[in-house]
Formats: structure tokens, sequence, C-alpha cells
């Protein structure tokens, strides 16, 4: 608008200026004869006429001399503004110059007061813009940070706010509807979890019973002892296995954490499967002596040891790389040897972590552990053809930052 306004008003001078020269100069061309010279002179108005008889006859005015004719400039003297017009006509030359320096200056204030209303214009638009936005987006934070404060828990916090904008209360009101249906989602299936493992729990400790109330009385033979620690071992790793989700169930507790040494879990973890599979010749153990403790339940430790391990050795058939760490546990196998085609992690070749229902009960507990203990698991495939997974026992702390858990262990040994 001001541009408009400015262009608009230079225009409108210039064609009242060129009306005003056409107007003086047949004004005073009538009343002079043309075959004379003619110098007229007021406060704001210098005209000279040069007839062609006398074309010898130069300009008395300084404004005039060194022009043109047909020139139409505008240029300043000392504290002055001039327009100077020089025409050609058919009997002389006409000089018309004319004093503009009011008209400039009222101009120039003009020019000043609408800028001036453009920049209050300008300052009111972006305060009333910034007080209508903080309005709109002041909500939209409230809400933003009820979402953000949204935590895993026994029961979600809600946002209780009642909004004035009804897109933003439907919002809020879908939002509350998700959270408590996945409240009860989780509670049902924790609950289904925790009594799953306990009706679990006894049919496992009457096999036991029974493995022991056998052995006492001597009745096997030696060729059925090996069936019988085979039977013992797989309802111990089931006894384990319930042991293991009943604590992960109990999101409130249940966890013993404590200084452990991961490299004697791990030798202990191989002892215990060395009755299945041949880990001499197949698995081969990296562990860092030194600095090989984590600060964890030494329970889901194993568990999670001892699930990753079998699990590499039972759909692979070659050599298994272990390596123990501090801040992390990294499995690698070289793929199946063919009995069995179905991969230990699913979606191998894309690096990402994903549980589906050919993963197995020991991936999910996997899963389970490391999301209890604020680890990561990372699964990729290898050039070998196989899988690499690697458990980070780096914690997240509420910054961000990423909690070195065997200094600290490490620490509260010194």
């Amino acid at each position: 608008m001001t541009t408009l306004v400015v262009t608009l008003t230079k225009r409108l001078e210039e064609d009242f200026l060129r009306q005003d020269f056409v107007e003086e100069r047949n004004f005073i061309l009538s009343e002079h004869q043309l075959d004379a010279p003619l110098f007229h002179r007021t406060k704001n108005i210098i005209i000279e006429y040069l007839p062609n008889q006398t074309p010898h006859l130069e300009p008395q005015t300084q404004l005039f001399q060194n022009l043109e004719v047909g020139q139409h400039i505008q240029f300043g003297v000392d504290e002055h503004r001039y327009i100077v017009n020089i025409e050609a006509l058919d009997n002389g030359r006409f000089f018309h110059a004319r004093d503009v320096s009011q008209i400039f200056k009222r101009e120039s204030r003009f020019f000043k007061i609408v800028i001036g209303i453009a920049l209050l214009t300008i300052l009111i638009s972006f305060f009333l813009a910034y007080s209508s936005s903080r309005r709109i987006v002041a909500p939209l934070r409230a809400l933003t940070r009820d979402i953000r404060r949204t935590q895993i828990s026994k029961e979600f916090q809600l946002s209780n706010k009642e909004f004035e904008d009804r897109e933003l209360d439907e919002i809020a009101t879908v939002f509350n509807e998700f959270l408590h249906e996945m409240s009860q989602y989780l509670e049902r299936e924790r609950a289904l979890v925790g009594m799953a493992s306990h009706e679990l729990k006894t049919p496992v400790s009457v096999v036991l019973g029974a493995l022991e109330v056998l052995e006492s009385q001597h009745t096997v033979s030696s060729s059925s002892q090996h069936v019988l620690r085979r039977i013992e071992s797989a309802a111990l790793e089931m006894s384990d296995n319930i042991d293991v989700l009943l604590k992960l169930s109990r999101r409130d507790g249940g966890l013993s954490p404590q200084q452990t040494h991961i490299g004697s879990i791990a030798t202990g973890v191989l002892d215990d499967l060395k009755s299945q599979y041949d880990i001499d010749s197949r698995v081969d153990q990296n562990t860092t002596d030194d600095d090989s403790w984590v600060d964890a339940d030494p329970v889901l430790v194993k568990m999670l040891l001892r699930n990753l391990i079998q699990n590499a050795l039972q759909h692979t058939g070659g050599k298994i790389q272990l390596t123990l760490t501090d801040k992390h546990f990294e499995v690698i196998d070289q793929g199946s040897d063919g009995s069995d085609t179905r991969p230990v992690f699913p979606d191998t070749n894309s690096g990402k972590s994903v549980v589906t229902s050919n993963s197995g009960l020991g991936l999910y507990i996997v899963t389970m552990i490391c999301d209890r203990l604020g680890w990561s698991v990372n699964v990729r495939g290898n050039d070998q053809g196989g899988s690499s997974v690697c458990v980070s026992t780096g914690a997240v702390d509420g910054t961000g930052a990423v909690v070195e858990t065997g200094t600290e262990a490490k620490s509260d040994r010194t």
C-alpha cells in the first residue's frame, strides 16, 4: 500500500507539473511577440525565449546553459530544487524552469508520514499476530506437554484439561480414550503373563518332584539316566523361564540389581548347555575379565545370555562368536546349517530387531529383559549369511545421555 501511494503521488505530481508547464508556456507566448527575445523571472519561475532569427544568442540564466533542446530534468542548486524544461518551437527555443523546493519538502514530509504509518501498521500487525498466535499455540503446547509427560506405568497419566477449541478438545478426548484402552490392554497382558506363569509353575514342580522320587528309588536303569537328565534339564529351563516371566510381569518391582560378573554367568550358561551342544568346538568366547561387570539382576542377565546363546546354537551349525564386556553383549553366528531354515532373528537383512510369531519365546524374553533393564538390542545380518545380535547395556537417563554401567560397577568395587 505504501509503494502504491508513493507511486501514484509521484505520477500525479508529474502530470500536474507538465500541465502547468504547458499552460504557462501558452500564456507567455500569447502575450509576447514571437520574433523578439524574452526574459521573465518571478519568485518560483524563470522563463526565456530565444527566436530562431537570433541563433547566436545564448540563455542568460545559468540553469539553462550547457543543456540541450528537448531535455526535461530535475536538479538542485544550493538549497533550491528546480525542474527545467527546454522545448524547440516553430519560431524559437523556449526555456522554462520552476522552483519546486516547497513542493519537494511537502512531498518528503508526506513520504515520511506514509512510511511512519506503514511502520506503525506493521508493528501493530506484529503485536496482534503474536498475541493471537500465543492464544492459539498455548493450548497446543499444553496438550504437547501432557503427551510428553505420559509414562508407561500401571496407569497412564491422562490429560484432564478441557480446551475451549472444539478440535483440541476432541484430540485430547481421543488421546485419553487411547491411553485408557492401552492401560487396560497392558494390565490384561501383565495379568495374563502372571497367571500363566503361576499356572505353569505347578506342573513343572510336579515334574521335578517326580524326577527326584525316581532318583531316590534307584529303579531307573543306567541306560535311562540320560533321558532323565534331559527331562530334568528341560524342566529346570522351563522353571527359569517362568521365574523370569513372573519378574517381568511385575513392573513395580521384583528385581534384585547387584554387581554381576557376566563372564562367570556366561561360563555357567555354557556349562549347562554342554549336555545338549558341542560347546568347546562351536563357541569362541571373548570376555574382558576386568570390565565385564554390570549392575543388574543376575537371574535376568543369565536368562538373557542363555536365550541368545541357545538360540544361535539351535538354529545354526557353524561357530558362534561370543563377546562380553560391560558395555555390550554380542553373539555372532554363521547362518543356518540346513536342518532348520528358520532365521535366528527375523528381518536380519534390514538391520531391525522385529518380534514376530515365528521368533519364539526366547527372542520375546530377550526383548522383554532388555526393555525392563533399560538396555537396547540391535540385530543385523553379517557377511557369513548369519546374524549379529548386540545388546547394549548403556541405560539412557532423563537427559538422554548414556550411562556406562560398567564404569559405575568398577568404581563401586573399588
